[in-house]
């Protein structure tokens, strides 16, 4: 497959993921940062999937029938705090792919990708960097 069919596929198949996990750091982030981020989340993820949507449609790409974007069940028994750090573990490892994919799809051939992929890099970065800055000051134990 081209980089724009495998971006596009790539982020039908995570938003739901990422979409779960903001709705997540919501309702059991134990700070407001954790908790205000997860809302940002949902915003930019809501965002991006009516650009996207479209998109993979005219070229015959689309979401999985069946979504599995559950809470996974090692969440369900975390502290607050607990919860707080491994919500920010996952969510940098996702957006650290999620900048990879974007950087590649800037480069594909389709202009509405990347279009899409160039506005919506910084922003993927600039969540990648808040979460970054929140581990820092977790692990310090501020």
């Amino acid at each position: 497959t081209n980089i724009t069919d495998h971006f596009l596929s790539y982020s039908l198949h995570a938003s739901p993921a990422k979409l779960s996990l903001a709705k997540l750091a919501v309702a059991r982030g134990g700070c407001a940062e954790i908790r205000d981020f997860g809302l940002k989340m949902m915003k930019e993820e809501d965002d991006l999937a009516k650009k996207l949507k479209p998109l993979a449609a005219k070229r015959s790409i689309y979401p999985p029938f069946k979504l599995n974007a559950d809470m996974p069940s090692e969440f369900s028994r975390l502290s607050s705090e607990e919860f707080d750090k491994k919500f920010v573990d996952q969510a940098i490892l996702v957006l650290e792919n999620d900048v990879k994919m974007l950087r590649h799809a800037t480069e594909c051939e389709d202009r509405w990708v990347r279009l899409l992929a160039s506005e919506r890099l910084p922003l993927v970065e600039n969540q990648l960097a808040q979460l970054r800055f929140i581990k820092g000051k977790t692990e310090q134990g501020d």
